[in-house]
């Protein structure tokens, strides 16, 4: 594809994130939310979103992978949620793809990065205490899915409880 800045026009010839931005976000009345982002030399593509109720619960979980470019809707079987404020552990998301197969997605954060988040949409970096808001790590992370390896990122975020 291309970029244009100001009349002028870049070529890109690169991979993309695929996100949950679509529209404004209200964290106020969730208890947390886990996001993935994954890639493999094979060409495939993982990734999945889910934000949880006050009381723990999905309010929405949607995988996808993309094989050969395609994109394809994956159901999400088990994620990994906010434990602590540092660096997550080692973790684990499993899918099951279009096809019945599932996907055991491996992680090993190489770092995070903490942000609070306060409604509506202020995101603050680090880590601020104040009891209304949440907490998200944002971890670049080494992945391995079904002995092949790769790359990713994890967000997760929790609800402090105001």
């Amino acid at each position: 594809g291309t970029l244009t800045v100001d009349g002028d026009v870049v070529a890109l010839d690169a991979t993309g994130f695929r996100d949950h931005s679509r529209g404004p976000r209200k964290f106020e009345a969730r208890s947390g939310h886990t996001l993935l982002s994954g890639r493999f030399p094979s060409g495939l593509f993982v990734g999945m979103f889910e934000p949880r109720a006050l009381d723990g619960t999905p309010k929405f979980s949607q995988g996808f992978t993309v094989r050969d470019g395609v994109p394809y809707d994956a159901q999400v079987l088990r994620v990994p949620t906010y434990q602590r404020d540092d660096v997550p552990e080692a973790w684990t998301v499993v899918l099951r793809d279009d096809q019945g197969q599932e996907l055991v997605v491996e992680g090993r954060p190489i770092d995070s990065v903490p942000m609070s988040i306060q409604a509506p949409n202020d995101l603050i970096q680090g880590l601020s205490g104040i009891a209304d808001e949440h907490h998200c790590l944002l971890s670049p992370s080494w992945l391995t899915c079904n002995g092949e390896d790769g790359t990713g990122h994890l967000e997760l975020s929790r609800y402090n409880g105001g």
